[in-house]
């Protein structure tokens, strides 16, 4: 498995669904998954990139976790063939070792907040595309510079 990272979180073209990007921790390989934007907000907010960071749904589980002694130790990104990307979340749970299926952007989301490793199989990765030599990230897309152009003023400058 490959130690992974989230890079970054966009509307797709249509604006109907989300883009999340991951990278491998090394800056080789980037693949991404489309995810339901209502439901990827809660990503966004464990990200970072919304005004509220609050997000009930992961706080219960976080306190169901507690209540249960359990600890979540990774979270890993599978091939789901024609379904797309899987989640599946691991947990310590005394001397049991538990995989619990996740919509994969709240699996991220709870990674990010209980700082836990994110790795992708080898058929996860199948899909990935190789980074430049440099690792340099690539240009904006025509959306992401479309939105920037939305928000951008002459004041700004």
């Amino acid at each position: 498995m490959t130690p992974m990272r989230i890079r970054a979180l966009v509307p797709s073209p249509d604006e109907e669904r989300a883009v999340v990007v991951l990278e491998d921790v090394e800056r080789r390989l980037q693949f991404a998954f489309s995810a339901d934007l209502h439901e990827a907000h809660r990503l966004g907010r464990a990200v970072g990139s919304a005004q509220c960071t609050c997000n009930p749904i992961y706080d219960f589980i976080e306190s169901l976790m507690s209540t249960l002694q359990a600890a979540m130790t990774r979270v890993v990104l599978d091939d789901a063939g024609a379904l797309g990307i899987r989640a599946v979340v691991w947990l310590q749970c005394g001397d049991a070792r538990l995989t619990i299926p996740c919509y994969p952007p709240d699996a991220l989301g709870l990674a990010l907040r209980a700082k836990v490793p994110i790795y992708a199989t080898a058929e996860a990765l199948a899909y990935a595309r190789p980074l430049t030599s440099t690792g340099d990230v690539p240009r904006p897309g025509a959306v992401e510079v479309s939105q920037w152009l939305r928000r951008v003023s002459p004041d700004d400058f």
